[in-house]
């Protein structure tokens, strides 16, 4: 099966002493111990797991068009809130600002939860388009940017940025004005509206940015020679799978932990203990925390939550088989919220230190049989890999018996969602072993994403992945600041730039040129892939995208093109999903330029399926109710993993949901 997705999106305290509710769910899940998206779900709360279940649980058959376009609208008010919006990856910084911005609407609204207008669009377009809706387009008004969806034979707008919150009512008082009618009369429409939309900003008072101003936004809108259809699109790849191995604990907070990651910005402006926040309100990010801390008298965490274990057993500690041998492990960890760490632009604090704001910490005990206080002829190292860089990076040697702790905030500056960790034992001559063994990883949580507990009845449905969806890792690579020829096959009339805005171009723009590239997993046979692709075009400028499996080299097409609106940037982003039985290893995508056109960006990556889960897991909500401590038990009855808790209290604070898997 075949899903390409190429879319021109036409435009453009204080508090209380803590108290503590714990709700206990034990559940066993369907013979390793691993565990596969563990989630909650609460009836009558969207559920954010895709973009299937946030529409499916915001959406009624019984709305009409605008209902469901204006659920979308407030769905996405109340999700987020105007900040700067998270740029991830593009480690150049010389590509243009905009080109940075995370446009994914699984990430912005589960880890993030703040962004700018030009994020907000791809986020109300997508979920309008997951609704069912046909046509979406973005406008670019100026200093802003603002989405419509098309209905009941008219386009209408609405403005999802909770800077602005707005939609425009025309005479009738119900309908949603467009964009072109607004253009037309914004005396009318903003400046003294009729009929007002519940919410409806900009502020009168207390503006916090320029286009919260109605005379600004209806300048915005009066000076159309400058406002545009826009050609843009968010990025749909990202999943919210992971999965949890046995004796790893995952505590999702509802409040900020000082643990935020905010890439490319002057970070010395925020305060690391308050992070992200709402100019206009008290909404906040969150944190979550993975904690593995094996038992190590426990044999089957070498099958479960180690990998590629050498030379390695356990005996209340973790020690080589052969002390004549060095012996290794790794840890893998996959989140599908983004991990935090050190900011692209934090250099050093006031008293010299690096910034950090915390991403994973390896840490246990070199313990010596014969001899406690023994210095080691070799001893243990520590060594990493992320999802950015590929590459085995030596962090940390310890030569002496006793406690270590490193942190490995300094390699998460770009986004990750993904690590490994490698222990090295050397040969062992004092009869040492490693315990405690533990590996922590903070990542970063939009509150608003969490299922949260209310007074009154509370039907609550627990679920992991089905196995057909078992995907644990991920392969990413991108041609700015990594060599060329690691992804590029072919070339024929190309030419490439260092310029990050136009890497591959065409040599002579008479004649098309083409770059075939080629995606390839060194772990087997893979479920999933795909490719980003970013494309600079000007004028008649086109390109098109074709695809082979494997090394048969029978290209298919795509058959669609993408076309450019004003000498704005246009962006393609493609997804193929293929049966998981299929035995493929690589894929090749074959670009043809045509005209102004050129290559900027190609991302790709893939996933792979993992051992069959078989582990359990135990769910435990944080919450005050009333300033009263109660422990409230939760026996799902069989294998439906639903039940109701009924709060009693007028107050009721949700702190944390933490999944303890055993």
């Amino acid at each position: 099966m075949l899903y390409f997705n190429i879319m021109n999106i036409h435009c453009t305290r204080k508090g209380r002493k803590m108290r503590i509710v714990l709700i206990t769910l034990l559940i066993c899940v369907c013979s390793y111990a691993l565990v596969y998206s563990p989630r909650i779900a609460i009836e009558g709360q969207p559920d954010f797991y895709s973009l299937e279940t946030i529409t499916k649980s915001i959406i009624k058959k019984e709305m009409t068009n605008k209902e469901k376009a204006e659920a979308v609208w407030r769905f996405v008010l109340a999700s987020t809130f105007h900040y700067k919006s998270p740029e991830e990856g593009l480690p150049d910084n010389g590509i243009r600002f905009e080109m940075n911005t995370l446009e994914d609407p699984l990430k912005l609204l589960n880890s993030y939860g703040y962004l700018y207008c030009f994020a907000n669009v791809s986020l109300m377009t997508k979920l309008w388009e997951a609704a069912g809706f046909d046509s979406t387009r973005v406008w670019g008004i100026g200093g802003h940017l603002i989405s419509e969806v098309y209905y009941d034979g008219a386009w209408h707008h609405y403005d999802g940025d909770q800077s602005v919150s707005s939609y425009f009512i025309k005479a009738d008082g119900k309908t949603a004005a467009s964009i072109d009618e607004i253009q037309k009369n914004p005396e009318y429409y903003i400046l003294n509206p009729k009929f007002r939309s519940n919410p409806q900003m900009p502020f009168d008072t207390a503006v916090s940015y320029e286009h919260e101003s109605r005379e600004v936004l209806a300048r915005f809108y009066r000076t159309n020679e400058d406002n545009y259809i826009r050609d843009r699109m968010g990025v749909t790849t990202h999943k919210m799978d992971y999965y949890l191995k046995k004796y790893e604990d995952l505590t999702l907070y509802f409040e900020p932990q000082g643990k935020w990651r905010q890439n490319g910005m002057d970070v010395a402006s925020i305060n690391p203990a308050n992070g992200p926040f709402d100019a206009h309100g008290n909404r906040k990010y969150g944190n979550g925390l993975f904690v593995y801390k094996p038992n190590l008298n426990d044999q089957s965490i070498l099958d479960d939550g180690m990998n590629d274990v050498d030379n390695i057993t356990l005996d209340n500690g973790i020690k080589l088989k052969d002390p004549a041998k060095r012996g290794e492990f790794t840890v893998k960890t996959l989140s599908p919220w983004v991990i935090t760490g050190k900011p692209i632009g934090a250099s050093t604090a006031s008293d010299g230190r690096e910034q950090y704001c915390g991403a994973a910490t390896v840490s246990g005990w070199l313990h010596s049989v014969k001899n406690p206080m023994a210095i080691l002829p070799c001893g243990i190292e520590i060594l990493i890999r992320t999802e950015k860089n590929h590459n085995w990076e030596s962090v940390y040697k310890f030569n002496r018996t006793g406690h270590f702790s490193v942190d490995l905030s300094k390699h998460f500056s770009m986004a990750n969602y993904y690590y490994e960790v490698k222990v090295v034992l050397e040969k062992d001559t004092v009869g040492v072993k490693l315990e405690n063994f533990s590996l922590e990883t903070w990542v970063q949580v939009n509150p608003a994403s969490l299922p949260s507990l209310k007074a009154g009845n509370n039907k609550i449905r627990f679920s992991t992945s089905p196995s057909s969806l078992d995907k644990v890792t991920y392969e990413h690579g991108s041609i700015p600041g990594a060599p060329v020829d690691a992804f590029v096959v072919s070339m024929d009339n190309v030419s490439v730039t260092k310029d990050p805005a136009k890497r591959f171009i065409q040599a002579d723009t008479s004649k098309p040129a083409t770059v075939v590239l080629k995606l390839e997993s060194k772990n087997g046979a893979i479920s999933d892939y795909w490719a980003d692709m970013l494309f600079h075009q000007r004028e008649t400028g086109s390109a098109i995208v074709e695809y082979s499996e494997n090394d048969t080299l029978s290209y298919k097409k795509f058959n669609k093109k993408a076309k450019l609106h004003h000498d704005h940037w246009a962006d393609w982003h493609s997804i193929i999903s293929l049966a998981e039985k299929k035995n493929t290893t690589a894929v090749y995508f074959k670009v043809k330029l045509n005209g102004k056109a050129a290559l900027c960006v190609f991302n790709s990556g893939y996933r792979y399926p993992f051992k069959k889960a078989n582990g359990k897991v135990n769910v435990e909500f944080t919450v005050d109710v009333d300033g009263k401590e109660k422990i409230i038990p939760f026996n799902p009855e069989g294998n439906k993993g639903e039940e109701n808790i009924n709060l009693k209290g007028s107050t009721i604070r949700n702190r944390s949901i933490k999944f303890i898997s055993r």
